[in-house]
């Protein structure tokens, strides 16, 4: 499965208050990967190329909750789903997973920035 990992970094007040937000509303922070890997899926779904639907209905999302770590998965088990996102020799790229990734961490963004500043 092709994998795409984000981590997020910054400055020292941001990573406190990311931790305080994560330690006194894990609920919230659950919900907006939970939203975020949604929203991957359904932009690669959306920007994915047809021709037969298998690699468009392949694609999928899972979340994982390991203790206050929570993680969200997107992706697709066709063997042929790289080459469709970075090309080949003879055929061109036609990306439909990064350009979804992108999106996916401009909200993922969005919505934390937005429970940080609620954070005294």
């Amino acid at each position: 499965m092709l994998q795409v990992q984000t981590k997020v970094t910054g400055d020292k007040e941001v990573m406190r208050k990311l931790q305080i937000l994560s330690e006194k509303c894990d609920g919230k922070v659950e919900d907006i990967i939970r939203n975020t890997t949604i929203k991957v899926e359904g932009e690669a779904k959306k920007d994915c190329p047809v021709l037969t639907g298998r690699l468009r209905s392949s694609i999928t999302h899972k979340l994982i909750n390991k203790r206050k770590e929570h993680t969200g998965q997107v992706g697709t088990n066709v063997i042929y789903a790289p080459f469709v996102e970075f090309g080949t020799q003879k055929r061109k790229a036609k990306p439909y997973l990064f350009p979804a990734l992108k999106t996916g961490n401009n909200y993922l963004k969005q919505k934390l920035t937005s429970e940080i500043k609620k954070i005294k």
